[in-house]
C-alpha cells in the first residue's frame, strides 16, 4: 500500500475492457439448488462480479475490474461479520480448490464495529487470478493457513466470462475497438511512466484540498507518442482532468502496440491517474 505523502500522484496503466446502457445488476445463473448466486454490477468506471449467499449474515465476495488497473480488485465484505483479524496489513493467501492453487496476497482488514459493514480488501493479486478462479469451484481466503472466508464458486467460468463481457462493453462505450485490440501481439506500454510529478498538481486544486481520480483513453501512435486523450472518467475537478490529458499529450512516451503482422500499430490505452493531496501528520 502506498502511503507515501511525498507522492502526490500515482498512475496505473493497462489495456482493459468495461460498461454502458445496461441494468445496474445482471444475474448470472447458478446450478439448480445452489444456495448463492453470481451477479454483475455495471459501474460507470468498472465492472464487478459479486458472489452472494442466501444467508444475509454471510460475507459477500466481490471481484472488480477497472480499466486502468493491472489486475482485479478483490473485496470480502459482510454486515456484522467479524473477520477475526487485527487492523493492519497482513500476509495471507488465496487457495483455490480442487486445483490447489495458492496465491500470496496482502489482506487489509476494514471496519471495526460489529454492527457495521466489515471486511477484507485483498491486494497484490496477480493479473491471472480471474483465470485461476474460473478453473476451480471453491475460493478460500486464508491467514496463517486458517480460513477467513470461504465461498463455493460453481459456474465460475461462466461468471468470469460475463465479467469480461461487461468490461468489453464499457471499453466499447469509450471508443475502444475491443476486437481489433485483441488481435495485437502486444499492447502499448508506458516507458518510464514518471511523467506526473508533484509540481504538476494544479495550484487551485491543491490549495482547496481537492483530490480525484481521472480515467482517460489515450490514442497511442506508432511512434509511441500520444495523439489524443479523452477523459471518460472525470475527477469532478476540471483542472485535474485538463492537466492529466495535457501531461499525457506532452510527456507521454510508450512502446507502441504490435499487430498480428509484427508491425507497430496505433492503439487505444486506458489509464487511470490518482491525484491525492498529501496529508501531513505529526
Amino acid at each position: 500500500m502506498a502511503s507515501m505523502i511525498s507522492r502526490l500522484v500515482t498512475a496505473a496503466a493497462v489495456m482493459a475492457q468495461t460498461q454502458v446502457s445496461a441494468p445496474a445488476i445482471a444475474q448470472v445463473p447458478s446450478p439448480a439448488g445452489a444456495s448463492s448466486s453470481w451477479s454483475i454490477d455495471y459501474g460507470e468506471r468498472y465492472c464487478a462480479l459479486v458472489r452472494q449467499s442466501a444467508d444475509p449474515a454471510a460475507p459477500v465476495l466481490t471481484l472488480r475490474m477497472t480499466p486502468g488497473r493491472s489486475s482485479a480488485e478483490l473485496l470480502v465484505m459482510g454486515r456484522k461479520w467479524d473477520t477475526g483479524l487485527v487492523r493492519r496489513i497482513l500476509e495471507g493467501e488465496i487457495v483455490l480448490l480442487p486445483g490447489g492453487t495458492r496465491v500470496k496476497a496482502e489482506l487489509i482488514p476494514m471496519g471495526t464495529q460489529k454492527d457495521t459493514l466489515n471486511g477484507v480488501a485483498v491486494t497484490s493479486v496477480p493479473p491471472n487470478l480471474l483465470d485461476e478462479i474460473a478453473a476451480n469451484d471453491t475460493f478460500s481466503l486464508r491467514y496463517r493457513d486458517k480460513p477467513v472466508a470461504e465461498f463455493a464458486t460453481p459456474s465460475a467460468r461462466k461468471a468470469i466470462k460475463a465479467l469480461h463481457d461487461c468490461t468489453d462493453r464499457l471499453l466499447a462505450a469509450w471508443g475502444v475497438d475491443v476486437q481489433a485490440e485483441k488481435t495485437f501481439r502486444a499492447s502499448a506500454m508506458a516507458i518510464r511512466p514518471d511523467w506526473f510529478t508533484p509540481d504538476l498538481y494544479p495550484k487551485s486544486a491543491l490549495s482547496s484540498g481537492i483530490s480525484g481520480s481521472v480515467t482517460a483513453v489515450l490514442t497511442v501512435r506508432t511512434d509511441g507518442r500520444v495523439g489524443d486523450c479523452k477523459v471518460v472518467g472525470p475527477s469532478g475537478d476540471k483542472t485535474l482532468d485538463d492537466v492529466t490529458c495535457a501531461t499525457f499529450l506532452t510527456n507521454g512516451r510508450f512502446s507502441p502496440a504490435i499487430d498480428a503482422a509484427g508491425k507497430p500499430a496505433e492503439s487505444k490505452l486506458v489509464m487511470m491517474i490518482n491525484w491525492r493531496v498529501p496529508r501531513f501528520g505529526n
